[in-house]
């Protein structure tokens, strides 16, 4: 619990008052941590931390690993992104109030073809901030071969369409950061903290096979 106790307390004051009103939704949901244990240069060790997806609404936290595309290449970091999410969060706003509408009230065709317009645009806006997060995602082996995640994804996995959240876990975002720094693993350990239907709190997991796995063979080359 101390991991979960620095990454709670490890970003800045402005901060304090939105962690405190979310920590209990997030740790009840549920986050993956991950250490991973490497030698640089000098055979000096050098302990990384992760936590999968975002934490407490950040991306990046000092001291813990950034997003497989390294730092400024997290989502709030990308114009067009953030602008995207920007229309997504608008019509957000506009599907609750139709809703509200259709429950409150005898609704006609047209709430209901609204209703429909609203929810069709927001998919289509979650697939194009996919696209836009994903041509960032790019990651170096040990060999110094770099590569777009998706594109890892896809050979290593024979599907091609690569699932959301591929690049988010603990796991990929370690081995990132240690291949940008050309330093060498040799241990790693990701552990479970909050509450999920699939798994318990405080014990040791693998990888996951859906995400990790087809990406782990590139990223591991060199070892």
């Amino acid at each position: 619990m101390s991991l979960m106790h620095s990454l709670q307390h490890s970003s800045d004051a402005d901060s304090v008052i939105r962690r405190k009103s979310t920590i209990d939704t997030v740790v009840q949901k549920g986050k993956m941590i991950g250490v991973l244990l490497c030698k640089d240069d000098t055979n000096s060790i050098i302990t990384l931390k992760a936590f999968a997806g975002a934490s407490f609404g950040r991306w990046y936290v000092p001291g813990w690993c950034p997003v497989v595309g390294g730092e400024n290449t997290s989502p709030t970091d990308l114009s067009e992104y953030v602008q995207i999410q920007e229309k997504t969060n608008k019509l957000a706003i506009q599907q609750k109030f139709v809703k509200e509408k259709i429950q409150s009230s005898t609704p006609s065709a047209d709430l209901f073809t609204e209703l429909a317009e609203i929810t069709s645009e927001r998919k289509l806006l979650a697939v194009e901030a996919l696209s836009v997060m994903r041509k960032h995602q790019y990651v170096v082996n040990f060999r110094g071969q770099r590569s777009l995640l998706q594109d890892i994804f896809v050979c290593g996995s024979g599907r091609r369409k690569i699932p959301s959240g591929v690049g988010d876990c603990a796991t990929t975002k370690l081995l990132a950061e240690a291949g940008r720094r050309n330093l060498r693993p040799y241990s790693i350990a990701e552990i479970f903290v909050g509450d999920a239907a699939t798994k318990n709190n405080g014990l040791f997991y693998d990888a996951c096979k859906e995400r990790c796995e087809p990406v782990l063979g590139f990223m591991l080359c060199g070892l």
